[in-house]
């Protein structure tokens, strides 16, 4: 029989919503906690979440709007390799990790793509795309998504005398690929609001920031060859033509496999 004096505490605890905080750290049992553990930093959350929590919990994390995302965001485009050159440095506390601020422009890229329904891929067209053509156009989007290390691997191998780890050149990859990223959404949604409209003035505008769209995809590799590895102008220009072919040959055997292997 259970003693007497034991009923408040099972009450208690059977009053305890199952979804309430812990009053300890889960990580590390620490109990000096608020939204955070002030020991292992873990958040503190219960072990039971509900779908729509968790799902809340992750969307949060990934998009979450503060001053570090606008300052990564910004200063990318604003300050091209610079904080590609000063997270390489170790002074990463006021910027986002690379792979988030990817994967965050990656998805915001794919939602826009399927709500556009573009097939035009930097320079390359696919449309009209139909049959074999357009999933030509859907394979080159995912092979430039997963050929990000690949990238990272050419810009290492033109930078050899650096001696310097991969992940560096990882970094840079992740960073000009949210930037290129960002000039695809921009040229997928003046290519649409093109098509839904007949005014003249909007189809110069479009072509205007199409074209600039075009050429910053360079102008942007350039600069941050430039600003991230601390070299010159013709040094940066002349690694960047080498890069992008390299690049495109290597997206282009990834198409050409996926297709071989998948569409024979």
């Amino acid at each position: 029989m259970i003693p007497s004096n034991q009923y408040p505490i099972l009450v208690l605890e059977s009053a305890i919503p199952p979804h309430a905080e812990p009053p300890h750290c889960l990580n590390c049992g620490c109990t000096d906690v608020d939204q955070y553990c002030l020991r292992c930093g873990q958040k503190t959350q219960p072990t039971r979440l509900p779908l729509s929590a968790f799902l809340e919990d992750a969307i949060v994390t990934l998009f979450s709007i503060d001053s570090r995302w606008y300052r990564t965001i910004t200063g990318l485009f604003a300050h091209p390799g610079r904080i590609t050159f000063a997270y390489i440095e170790g002074k990463r506390a006021s910027y986002l990790p690379p792979v988030r601020t990817y994967l965050s422009i990656s998805i915001l890229y794919f939602v826009v793509v399927q709500f556009v329904q573009s097939n035009q891929v930097f320079l390359i067209d696919f449309s009209p795309a139909q049959g074999t053509t357009a999933q030509i156009a859907t394979t080159v989007k995912f092979a430039l998504f997963f050929l990000v290390p690949i990238f990272g691997g050419i810009v290492q191998l033109f930078h050899r005398k650096r001696n310097a780890f991969y992940v560096e050149y990882l970094i840079f990859a992740l960073h000009i690929h949210s930037v290129w990223l960002v000039l695809l959404m921009v040229k997928d949604l003046v290519n649409w609001v093109d098509v839904m409209t007949t005014y003249e003035w909007v189809h110069v505008l479009v072509f205007v920031i199409t074209a600039l769209a075009q050429l910053a995809t360079f102008v942007y590799l350039v600069l941050y060859l430039k600003h991230t590895f601390q070299q010159g102008w013709l040094n940066s220009i002349g690694k960047a033509f080498g890069i992008v072919a390299l690049y495109i040959l290597c997206v282009i055997a990834a198409t050409v496999s996926y297709l071989f292997i998948f569409y024979e």
